[in-house]
């Protein structure tokens, strides 16, 4: 894998890529013609003396929310890892509100490591050889993070994305409770698909069958123009 950092991903960030959006103390005017804040636009008034037509639009405070990545990096799952890598380092990057989370017979927490220079994420991931060189179980890996990191991770308005072919060794009752449970807390599911855009592409793997009623999004992965393009709502 190469430790330069392709061009394509210099264009990513968390804003193009999630939509869905937090309360921050960061102030952002809202749009022209939206919310009007009635408390001083009364007040303004008074002190002009007269009702005019100017108002004070009320202020927001958004972010992005918090995106969770579980990413399966197993044997089926490894050819694609030079494609993923360079794109969850920029939004990473991007955004102290994005996990990285990969798994294969394990879950890992690469957030650290994938937010430092390129070359670095690249050596973290070849450090971790037993997370990816055998098959997967989604459903264990992802009850394993619930009870690991989902205390921190899945508050207020949280995405969970998951990157996965769908083929597993594990039970599609698993990969249901799973996804239940992150429904509980009021998490929005999205799951790309490396192969979503291929002719005749069908989702027909038992974990995907599980997955479908719980997930809110499904998105293309199989190149850089599908991540250049994913847009998360």
């Amino acid at each position: 894998m190469s430790s330069i950092l392709p061009a394509w991903a210099s264009r990513v960030c968390i804003e193009g890529v999630l939509h869905r959006h937090r309360p921050s103390r960061i102030r952002q005017w809202v749009q022209p013609g939206y919310a009007i804040d009635v408390r001083r636009t009364y007040r303004l008034w008074l002190k002009s003396g007269a009702m005019r037509m100017r108002y004070v639009r009320r202020q927001r405070y958004t972010r992005p929310g918090r995106l969770v990545v579980l990413w399966d990096v197993s044997g089926s799952m490894a050819e694609t890892i030079s494609l993923y890598l360079p794109w969850l380092h920029r939004l990473a990057a991007s955004s102290r509100d994005v996990g990285v989370f990969p798994f294969g017979v394990r879950v890992a927490d690469l957030t650290e490591d994938i937010r430092k220079a390129y070359p670095t994420a690249v050596q973290a991931m070849a450090d971790m050889p037993g997370l990816w060189e055998s098959g997967t179980s989604i459903g264990l890996a992802l009850q394993d993070w619930t009870t690991r990191h989902s205390t921190k991770w899945l508050r207020g308005r949280s995405t969970v994305l998951i990157i996965s072919d769908g083929w597993d060794s594990g039970t599609p009752e698993a990969v249901a409770n799973a996804l239940r449970a992150f429904c509980a807390r009021d998490a929005r599911i999205v799951w790309m698909h490396p192969l979503l855009r291929s002719p005749g592409f069908e989702l027909k793997t038992r974990a995907l069958l599980a997955a479908r009623p719980y997930v809110d999004q499904w998105l293309p992965g199989g190149s850089p123009e599908d991540l250049l393009h994913a847009s998360i709502s």
